[in-house]
């Protein structure tokens, strides 16, 4: 006769089902974020580029909802139009760097001690990043800009650049990890290259550190374009960016029209935070699944 089983089901944990309050609002902050970053300039009530010479400066009302600044463009609109431009420099600057800076990184980790030229060849890399980090990021990036001139192209260029040793970093570090464990051995035994062990088997296995770092670097990058906007050397003018929207309305301020640089500044406030404690949540959970503990998992929850 067949008894019941004591033992728990078996089931796959998933490390987003157990979201608490706070992560869900900020889950939904950065999907909102996400989403403008498509449909914001279409669903404007007005263009965010247009510009109206009768309600120049005009205070925030039923007709201009948060008002509009020295040129006359609704500052409503350009906040929700923002979201394309700050998004798709961060998205796509990230990428950049991820895709150069952590293979990079991988490599000088896997090959560090091997041999007197893998170890001289990792330690050069590695004193290279040094050498471009000792550099101020905001005046390197503010450099490059003005050498190469305002423009969104360029600013990716720039932000792609100066996050590129913090990604080598992180891959060489997690692959110092990685490279001492069973699967790496019994792939050596196999005879497998130096080159393919580390891009099919370890990569794929020390990348979680980088993907968790991912949100918070996307608020560094949103920052720093705004940074670079706001000095006059991002993306240039009328082209809605939060940065450049800030610097128009700061000039206004001291007559007293606040609204101008308020708004926006609330709103980049609001995108890099949100960026951030989805970053600090995404970490957590990943070093859960690490270490195999986490609050929500059951005994005989298969990880």
């Amino acid at each position: 006769m067949n008894t019941p089983s004591t033992e728990p089901a078996r089931r796959r944990w998933n490390p987003f089902r157990t979201l608490g309050p706070a992560a869900t609002i900020t889950y939904i902050a950065v999907a909102i974020w996400i989403i403008l970053m498509f449909i914001g300039p279409s669903i404007g009530p007005y263009g965010p580029e247009e510009i109206d010479s009768d309600s120049i400066l005009q205070r925030p009302g039923s007709e201009h909802w948060l008002g509009t600044d020295r040129s006359g463009m609704d500052i409503f609109s350009r906040i929700l139009a923002a979201p394309r431009v700050n998004l798709f420099i961060a998205i796509t600057a990230v990428i950049i760097s991820i895709v150069i800076g952590f293979p990079i990184g991988a490599l000088a980790g896997h090959i560090a001690g091997v041999g007197r030229v893998e170890a001289a060849s990792s330690e050069f890399i590695m004193r290279s990043m040094d050498v471009l980090q000792a550099f101020p990021v905001f005046i390197f990036a503010l450099a490059l800009v003005a050498v190469r001139g305002p423009s969104t192209t360029n600013v990716i260029v720039a932000m792609a650049f100066v996050n590129i040793p913090p990604f080598v970093r992180l891959g060489r570090a997690e692959m110092l990890t990685v490279r001492e464990l069973p699967y790496a051995d019994a792939a050596r035994v196999l005879g497998h290259s130096g080159p393919r062990i580390v891009f099919r088997h370890l990569m794929r296995n020390s990348i979680q550190t980088s993907v968790a770092t991912i949100p918070v670097v996307m608020g560094f990058v949103i920052l720093f374009t705004a940074s670079l906007s706001f000095v006059g050397a991002g993306v240039p003018r009328p082209t809605p960016e939060l940065g450049s929207m800030v610097a128009i309305g700061a000039t206004n301020m001291v007559t007293g029209q606040w609204w101008p640089a308020l708004f926006p500044g609330i709103a980049l406030g609001l995108i890099v935070l949100s960026f951030a404690f989805a970053a600090q949540d995404v970490g957590l959970r990943i070093r859960a699944v690490k270490r195999g503990t986490a609050v929500g998992i059951q005994p005989g929850t298969e990880l």
